[in-house]
């Protein structure tokens, strides 16, 4: 009586294949099992969750942020304290944010050139925007709206 082994070989190696496909092909693990280098959302884009205040420090209240990309704008309401979640930013991508006041006024504007990279990082250019460098899925910064319009920019710690 003869065995055949094929079958068995070619499902084992079948199963093999598609255990390691599955696995991320061998991309390294850095001990909790969380790839080394973290990804931006699996769509390309990165979550943000900002504060807005004015001059003296007070949380920015009863506001709006618009956030305008390549695909459109949309706003966002300011909660408690200045902060506000915004979701689905493209990287890499350019945004201007636009603060808008409760009676519709606008305060202010920043335009932001987000990148991916190693660390997160945060560099003022000369015509007043922002290049931000970010190393995972959210970035976090702070934004400074002055009375005259002007509206500054810094990353939390």
């Amino acid at each position: 009586m003869k065995i055949k082994r094929w079958p068995t070989v070619l499902l084992s190696l079948t199963l093999a294949l598609c255990l390691t496909a599955c696995s991320g092909g061998g991309e390294s693990q850095n001990g909790n099992g969380t790839p080394d280098e973290i990804e931006e959302g699996a769509d390309g884009t990165v979550s943000m969750s900002a504060n807005f205040s004015d001059e003296s420090g007070a949380g920015l209240e009863k506001a709006t942020v618009r956030v305008t990309t390549s695909d459109g704008e949309q706003d966002f309401t300011i909660v408690t304290d200045g902060d506000v979640a915004i979701p689905g930013l493209p990287l890499p991508g350019h945004i201007t944010l636009q603060v808008i006041s409760e009676d519709g006024e606008s305060l202010g504007s920043v335009d932001l050139d987000l990148s991916k990279g190693d660390a997160a990082e945060l560099t003022a250019q000369e015509d007043g925007s922002y290049a931000v460098t970010v190393s995972g899925s959210s970035v976090h910064p702070n934004f400074t709206v002055a009375n005259d319009g002007t509206v500054t920019c810094e990353l939390a710690a």
